[in-house]
């Protein structure tokens, strides 16, 4: 209600809600404006009978709720099973680290022959060999490649 002046008149409930009609009359449909309508000829306040809701498109919209009891155990037990799964891709996590390391130290070892032998212009085989002994000389012992029949090395007997 709206007070204007203690010696004027207090508008009533009635008028206010008259304005009210002239304003959202635009916005209502046809059943709607003849409630209004009829209601406006009598110049009285609605009664609970005669009031109406206007109600828009419904729209979903997230709300917040209080959890129930067994919703915060449910909660409970969910975070204790992503803490256990953490701790296990984190001890993963560990595991291919260190085999992965090793790897890696694996790569490094056959990058550095690789170099050597690339340095060195000539590569290690395995193949059949055999010794002379006392060839050249007396006291001396050499080895032959078996294939080839070359001297692979010497060395005192």
């Amino acid at each position: 209600m709206d007070y204007i002046d203690g010696n004027e008149k207090v508008k009533t409930a009635a008028e206010s809600f008259a304005e009210l009609i002239d304003v959202t009359k635009k916005d209502l449909d046809k059943e709607d404006q003849i409630m209004l309508d009829a209601l406006e000829e009598k110049k009285q306040e609605p009664s609970d009978k005669d009031v109406f809701i206007y109600e828009t498109e419904l729209a979903k919209h997230s709300v917040r709720e209080p959890l129930t009891k067994d919703e915060k155990i449910k909660l409970a037990d969910q975070m204790m099973e992503v803490e256990k799964e953490i701790a296990h891709q984190e001890g993963e996590l560990e595991f291919h680290k260190s085999e992965i390391k090793a790897e890696i130290k694996a790569l490094e070892s056959k990058r550095k022959n690789l170099v050597e032998e690339y340095k060195r212009g000539t590569k290690e085989i395995v193949t059949d060999c055999y010794w002379r002994m006392n060839y050249p000389e007396s006291g001396t012992k050499t080895l032959f490649r078996k294939d080839k029949d070359l001297v692979v090395k010497s060395a005192d007997n």
